[in-house]
């Protein structure tokens, strides 16, 4: 059975890019939620950033801290820098949703 269609760098991108810019999150807020990324240690860190964000706590070291540590725990390992289109990352992570609803009907990940 092959693997759903997923991208895990567009969605480590995005993940990257909410820690480090309030922006970022304004960004892709309206267009991910956290049953969009294929990974779901993935989906627990969106909510994490959103959470931070909503309490305005995004930008404090100590917050970005404790989140780091969080993804650490989730992952597994620590977070790595990743590098990638901030333009498209959102757009691909969706785009990898419709193509896992299109072949499962539900977009779950298997």
């Amino acid at each position: 059975m092959s693997e759903p269609p997923q991208n895990l760098e567009a969605e480590e991108y995005v993940l990257g890019a909410m820690i480090l810019s309030p922006q970022a999150i304004e960004a892709v807020r309206p267009m991910l939620q956290a049953g969009d990324f294929y990974r779901g240690s993935h989906g627990a860190i969106y909510l994490a950033a959103l959470a931070l964000y909503a309490r305005g706590e995004a930008a404090a070291r100590l917050k970005l801290d404790e989140l780091l540590e969080n993804v650490h725990r989730i992952l597994g390992k620590p977070p790595q820098a990743v590098t990638g289109d901030a333009d498209n990352s959102p757009s691909i992570v969706i785009e990898e949703v419709a193509l896992r609803v299109a072949s499962n009907g539900d977009g779950a990940s298997a």
